[in-house]
């Protein structure tokens, strides 16, 4: 059963583009690893996926009781924050 699919999607960083026409499924009980070099769209498509950034065509499906969290790689939380905090702060 797919939790994600992604369709034909496209999306452009400063004119570069990152997704030309993707397409793929994510079934339930997959797993899997994204990879590639400094400046490839890993994180971009990331923040896509959580709906922190929006495609330029193309669409997202994500099953209804599926939750998405993307935590940036750059720190945003208060200052002394417990871990526990800056997580919940993260799952909204």
């Amino acid at each position: 059963m797919n939790i994600l699919s992604v369709e034909n999607s496209s999306f452009a960083l400063s004119h570069v583009p990152l997704l030309d026409k993707t397409s793929f499924q994510l079934d339930s009980g997959e797993k899997i690893g994204l990879t590639g070099r400094n400046g490839a769209g890993k994180s971009s498509f990331l923040k896509i996926l959580a709906c922190v950034q929006k495609l330029d065509d193309g669409q997202i499906i994500i099953q209804n009781n599926l939750k998405i969290v993307y935590v940036p790689q750059e720190s945003f939380f208060v200052e002394n924050s417990s871990v526990f905090d800056v997580v919940a702060e993260g799952l909204g």
